[in-house]
Order: C-alpha cells, then structure tokens, then sequence
C-alpha cells in the first residue's frame, strides 16, 4: 500500500492525511482528561505548520474549534452523535420533500 501511496501522492499529502487521522483516532482511546487537553493542543500547533496540506491544516482548526467538546467526552464518554445524525436525517428528508414539491 505504501508503494502505491507513494507512486500517487508525490508531496505526501495523502499520507500526512492518513498520519493525522491515526493521531486523532488514538486520541479517544484513554479517558484522561487532562492528557485530551494536551493532546490537542500539540495537535493543534503541529498542524498548523504550512508544510502540511490544507486539510490537515483544516483539520487542526476544527480540532481548536471542537476543544471543549472533545475534552467533555473524555469526562463522560457520551456523544451526541446519535441525535446529530437522526437530525442530519431530518434535514435531508425535509429538503429532499421540498425538491419534489418543485
């Protein structure tokens, strides 16, 4: 796999995207609060370095953005996603109706 990475992504880009991922994913897999907070504040600071491509660097504002809410998980281990997702659902099916109703 990494030859063919390598062979189609000539600046690396894919994988610094791939690194970053596997960064974050590793970040939900303690509880520690305090250590969240550290996390993604190195996080943070390394993906904004210009030699990354832009989503990563996207990518490290959203975390910045995200910090508390993050760091909240790690106290409780609850997410709202459940409820996020069945309101995305609600969204699209409203608008879906409203396509049809044209």
């Amino acid at each position: 796999m990494r030859d063919l990475l390598d062979a189609g992504d000539p600046r690396g880009d894919a994988m610094a995207a791939r690194r970053a991922k596997e960064v974050i994913r590793e970040l939900y897999t303690h509880t520690d609060e305090d250590l969240a907070k550290q996390w993604i504040d190195q996080l943070v600071e390394s993906m904004s370095d210009y030699d990354y491509p832009i989503e990563v660097q996207s990518l490290g504002r959203t975390l910045k953005r995200q910090k508390q809410e993050i760091v909240a998980w790690h106290s409780s281990q609850v997410s709202n996603a459940p409820t996020e997702a069945m309101n995305n659902l609600i969204k699209r099916t409203n608008r879906f109706r409203v396509c049809q109703l044209r």
